[in-house]
């Protein structure tokens, strides 16, 4: 499988080579440069090559623990897809969505929510702490307390003190997806009314507006390399099956 694909990227390399002397010859550039730009062509496919081995095998390890999460090859297959569609969206770290993921397809099955829903969950988890501007540490801490607190049937107690003071936006999204106030959020998890279903039907409410929020975010390099990085783990993915 490996020659074949290294053996498909030389053919195109071979075409970007051809293509590159068309245009030397019409404008008169040299064959120096051509020669140059080739090697370059070259260099990238040897990476593109290593990049298709090392994702590859990473993909399949994530793949399968997809697999025994959902206990469905074909849910597993999915929730890989929905990662990576999540990490060309936002630009996240690739372990930490999948760790999302992963966390709220098992909070999910007591709810009954789709693996749709999952995905648009956590795609609006992270882009609400990307809004309110939440380090990666934070996201990851306040994302792994929010599953934890779906999964366990309400969200109170630590797990809704860490959200409100890790991911402020997603404890406010929750809060005006259940038509009250931020006060009033507290009093019902101490009261324990915040059940799984409720949260997760709250945030999924909100989908539009954190969509509006987030479109508004202004680009910046380190998200704009994560999202090449997304489509470039999409792109080796599709190459390797």
């Amino acid at each position: 499988a490996l020659r074949k694909r290294t053996e498909s990227m030389s053919r195109k390399a071979q075409t970007l080579d051809r293509m590159l002397e068309s245009v030397g010859e019409k404008f008169g550039v040299k064959l120096a440069l051509r020669a140059g730009a080739a090697a370059v062509a070259i260099g990238a496919v040897a990476k593109a090559v290593s990049d298709v081995v090392r994702n590859g095998d990473k993909f399949k390890l994530l793949e399968a623990r997809f697999t025994a999460v959902t206990g469905s090859a074909e849910r597993g297959a999915q929730a890989f897809q929905n990662v990576l569609s999540i990490v060309e969206e936002t630009g996240v770290n690739i372990d930490d969505a999948a760790s999302s993921v992963s966390r709220f397809t098992i909070a999910a099955e007591s709810i009954g929510a789709t693996d749709e829903e999952v995905k648009q969950l956590t795609a609006n988890v992270i882009k609400l702490g990307q809004v309110g501007g939440a380090s990666g540490q934070e996201l990851s801490s306040g994302a792994t307390q929010l599953a934890q607190a779906l999964a366990s049937g309400r969200l109170q107690g630590d797990e809704l003190r860490s959200i409100l003071e890790n991911m402020p936006l997603v404890a406010k999204a929750i809060a005006e997806g259940l038509n009250i106030s931020v006060g009033e959020l507290r009093a019902m998890g101490s009261e324990g009314e915040l059940t799984s279903r409720k949260v997760f039907d709250a945030i999924l409410s909100k989908t539009d507006d954190i969509q509006d929020a987030f479109e508004q975010l202004p680009p910046t390099l380190d998200v704009a390399v994560g999202k090449l990085a997304g489509s470039w783990a999409k792109f080796t993915a599709e190459v390797d099956k």
